[in-house]
């Protein structure tokens, strides 16, 4: 059975429904892959937005070569220090400082480096392109070879960014992230049974199998209740949605937050679900938001 209100939160998402839009061009193929590469347990996505953001002088498709050069470490560490001085008293100031902080280790440490490096490699040697993109996105099976391929040969890209690096491409229907907004939901509605403990949770690549055939089946049900065709990918939005907004709610409240709940906070605001979207992406609205939830939830 299906969490009750899912079925609406999905048909939701479908309204205005952006996320199978291609890219025309290589460009946006390897922004979509960038725009991923700074997620983290404690990084959320508005903030990994603003970073890419932000080093984009240093990161986009044109510049990335550039990643060979023998100061490129220290421009962006310089970079990184200037852009503290300009967010002093902006909207979001604390999240931009601790992302500002998390990548300033990570250019430090060279891993930012190192999976530049490797992503430029895997564009090459898989002959990313436009047209493959169109290609994949009638073969599942090579899409999925092409997330594990990712996952093998990008360092800090495991399935979980490799799958939302094909979804802002406008492919992976079928595919869905083994990260814990989707694991936790299955988890919490009794779709799989890995407890609560993550540290104690089954392998990605064994979590991965079981996400994707589970969202599969729910998409399934939801298809059936809304009389229209939907894919896992769809159906994860979703959750994406929900997962999201409940990991912005003080403890205490956490458990009041489901799909009915989050419909009733949109009709409150007077939101459509890009508004929520948009909100949720934003580093300058997300705060406003988590203050809005906590608020209606009281």
């Amino acid at each position: 059975m299906l969490p009750p209100c899912f079925s609406e939160l999905v048909e939701l998402s479908l309204e205005r429904w952006d996320w199978d839009e291609k890219p025309r061009s290589i460009d946006e193929i390897w922004s979509s892959l960038m725009s991923q590469i700074f997620l983290g347990p404690t990084v959320r996505s508005a903030q990994a937005n603003y970073i890419q953001d932000v080093l984009n002088p240093f990161i986009s498709y044109n510049n990335a070569p550039n990643v060979d050069n023998r100061d490129w470490s220290i421009e962006v560490l310089s970079h990184l220090q200037n852009e503290r001085n300009i967010i002093r008293n902006t909207p979001g100031e604390g999240l931009k400082s601790a992302i500002l902080t998390v990548t300033e280790q990570e250019v430090a440490d060279l891993n930012l480096s190192r999976t530049i490096f490797d992503s430029l490699n895997f564009f090459r040697t898989n002959r990313i392109t436009v047209r493959k993109i169109y290609q994949l996105e009638r073969d599942s099976t090579e899409t999925k070879n092409l997330v594990y391929s990712a996952s093998k040969n990008i360092h800090n890209v495991a399935l979980t960014k490799a799958v939302l690096w094909l979804y802002g491409c406008g492919i992976a229907h079928e595919l869905v992230p083994p990260n814990t907004h989707i694991v936790s939901f299955l988890n919490q509605y009794k779709y799989i049974d890995v407890g609560w403990d993550s540290n104690s949770w089954p392998p990605d690549w064994q979590l991965f199998a079981e996400c994707c055939n589970e969202m599969t089946s729910i998409a399934g049900l939801v298809a059936l209740d809304l009389d229209r065709p939907v894919s896992a990918k769809q159906a994860q939005a979703a959750v994406w949605y929900l997962q999201t907004c409940r990991g912005l709610i003080s403890r205490n409240n956490r458990i009041k937050m489901n799909p009915c709940r989050l419909i009733d906070f949109l009709n409150y605001q007077h939101w459509e679900i890009k508004d929520l979207e948009n909100a949720i992406l934003d580093v300058e609205l997300i705060g406003d938001l988590e203050t809005s939830l906590n608020s209606f939830l009281m």
